[in-house]
């Protein structure tokens, strides 16, 4: 009985941990781009900032540590689902690298460069941009264009500003502005319709 108290006691802990430092990590990854924006403010590119980047090395040495430590504790019937936990972080710290350090959107007085992973490169002609907006849901804005597709800028990245305001439309602002309850119910309902992975 004690020994389940314990785990029983553990498994609070470390949800209570979870909830407490997931909220702190990602609005100082937020406060970190929106600086890192207002530095660069001449510059005319939209990535990452080094705190997401510091931050999946950080993501590696814990995937290391538990492979290690799996490597010399799974035994038997322990071994598939040490192997299968594994292969998660492996798999999620992976998808974050690539971001992280692949995806990259530049412009000049014409054209959006766009360069990712996830998606063939493009070269979007400016002419082609049609609406801006804020997704509250996912937390990105979305630039649709006439012909290209949609370009997807995560509040995380840094460079956002000066690229909206290289566009031609009206853009939502940042920060983003918060929206109404009405406003929220029909982002959604037009993000479930049509996401996609996005090109940052």
């Amino acid at each position: 009985m004690n020994l389940l108290a314990d785990i029983e006691i553990g498994r609070i802990v470390s949800v209570s941990l979870i909830a407490m430092v997931v909220p702190i990590v990602l609005g100082f990854l937020y406060r970190s781009a929106q600086r890192d924006s207002h530095q660069a403010a001449t510059e005319k590119r939209v990535d990452y900032p080094k705190t997401l980047k510091i931050l999946v090395w950080a993501g590696w040495g814990f995937t290391i540590a538990i492979a290690i430590i799996a490597a010399f504790t799974a035994r038997g019937h322990d071994f598939w689902p040490a192997f299968l936990c594994v292969l998660l972080f492996v798999g999620l710290t992976l998808s974050l690298h690539l971001e992280a350090y692949f995806v990259t959107i530049t412009w000049d007085d014409g054209t959006i460069y766009t360069r990712s992973p996830w998606r063939c490169s493009r070269m979007i002609p400016l002419s082609s941009v049609r609406h801006c907006d804020f997704s509250q849901t996912l937390q990105w804005y979305r630039i649709r264009t006439q012909g290209y597709g949609i370009v997807r800028l995560h509040i995380f990245a840094r460079g956002i500003p000066q690229l909206l305001a290289a566009l031609p439309v009206p853009n939502p602002g940042y920060p983003p502005k918060q929206q109404n309850q009405g406003e929220q119910v029909g982002a959604a309902n037009r993000d479930n319709a049509g996401c996609c992975p996005q090109d940052l």
